[in-house]
């Protein structure tokens, strides 16, 4: 029993000391200078208390139209949001109020870029439409970049809404700010997730020039889901096909933005863009019968439609061969490399409408490397 009392002594002891402690720096806080103030704050934050940080921030906050941007209750300032950033506070929302109030009062850089690290720990709302008005402004105004809105840009990465990411996904594309394409495409990759009716709202108004840049960024960002990579390169795909309509003349924007957005729909097996995909291929054969496209571009094609391939694809390949074959005949040979794209694609594929097509290559005067491509394929088809 003596040993109980003697822990519970000490207990009380703890206890009264922590109190005394603490009623101490309020004592020093409300009696010292700005610097005592300041000392008083970190003491405090130290022991895992924010109470004086609260309290020194309405502080400086009440009466900066007074003081305006003085150094030393900057230095107050910047302490206590150090503290908060260490020391989780109870009342996040009440928090993260008072930081959105420092960072739009204060024009200090490195009050602000604490303020940011901060508003990281304390998200709400509130701060990031105060984040989104304050890139908003800096885009619209056309200023450089600095530390300020580099640290607010990383914010956002971690707080950010969709609206961020419109903003972010805007400025890169764009190139608002050139150099910081990284920053950017690091800060908008983990809210892409969620915005996906943002990068294809943006896709179907911009021009063909900027639909390949949202092509390029989109796919090559690794924060990315390959779902929304495949969404975006579908809808691309198709604002290329259909831009063009009946019209013979080809712009060569078009046909990259057909060739890149359908090597993306190949690498994320996007099943969904498989009939965009089969309906393209006669678009690009003609292409390439008006050399707007090279051999190589065109072999690539037949490769990338067959691995997202529907029940359609392997006729429409079949009647393709059957074209070639007809151009052997007639001594009009086709290019090998196309002719052996078509043979493997069939032969992928196992469709048993190709065998006529074929076997009929076997006898026609192709070379060796082709008639035993067609046999390997023929013995592919699934019957």
């Amino acid at each position: 029993m003596k040993i109980y009392k003697y822990v519970l002594i000490f207990i009380f002891s703890l206890f009264s000391l922590c109190y005394a402690l603490d009623k101490n720096l309020q004592i020093e806080y409300i009696k010292g200078s700005v610097e005592d103030k300041t000392l008083a704050v970190k003491k405090a934050g130290e022991n895992g208390d924010v109470t004086l940080a609260l309290t020194s921030i309405d502080f400086a906050l009440e009466n900066y139209e007074l003081t305006g941007e003085d150094k030393e209750l900057i230095n107050l300032l910047r302490t206590s949001v150090e503290v908060l950033t260490k020391n989780k506070g109870l009342n996040e929302s009440q928090i993260s109020s008072k930081l959105g109030k420092i960072f739009t009062t204060y024009k200090d850089s490195s009050l602000r870029i604490a303020t940011l690290e901060a508003l990281s720990e304390y998200p709400s709302s509130n701060s990031v439409s105060i984040l989104n008005a304050f890139v908003s402004e800096k885009i619209q105004k056309n200023e450089p970049m600095d530390e300020v809105l580099e640290n607010a840009i990383k914010c956002l990465s971690y707080v950010g809404n969709k609206t961020s990411f419109n903003l972010l996904f805007l400025a890169d594309i764009l190139e608002i700010w050139q150099g910081s394409s990284e920053l950017l495409e690091s800060a908008f990759g983990p809210l892409a997730s969620s915005s996906e009716n943002e990068i294809l709202n943006i896709l179907s108004k911009v021009t063909v020039d900027l639909k390949l840049k949202v092509l390029e960024i989109v796919t090559k960002n690794k924060q990315i889901s390959e779902n929304v990579k495949g969404e975006v390169a579908q809808n691309a795909l198709s604002d290329a096909i259909y831009s063009i309509g009946n019209s013979a003349e080809y712009s060569e924007q078009d046909v990259k933005l057909q060739l890149a957005a359908l090597e993306v729909v190949a690498k994320t097996k996007w099943t969904r863009a498989s009939n965009l995909a089969t309906e393209y291929f006669s678009i690009a054969a003609n292409e390439y019968a008006h050399d707007v496209i090279t051999t190589e571009e065109f072999t690539k094609v037949i490769q990338n439609v067959a691995s997202v391939a529907t029940s359609d694809t392997g006729r429409k390949l079949s009647s393709y061969l059957e074209e070639l074959n007809k151009r052997m005949e007639a001594g009009n040979p086709p290019e090998d490399a196309v002719v052996l794209a078509v043979i493997n694609a069939l032969g992928g594929l196992g469709d048993k409408a190709a065998f006529d097509y074929l076997l009929y290559v076997t006898y026609l005067d192709y070379p060796q490397t082709i008639t035993t491509a067609a046999r390997n394929a023929l013995a592919k088809l699934k019957w």
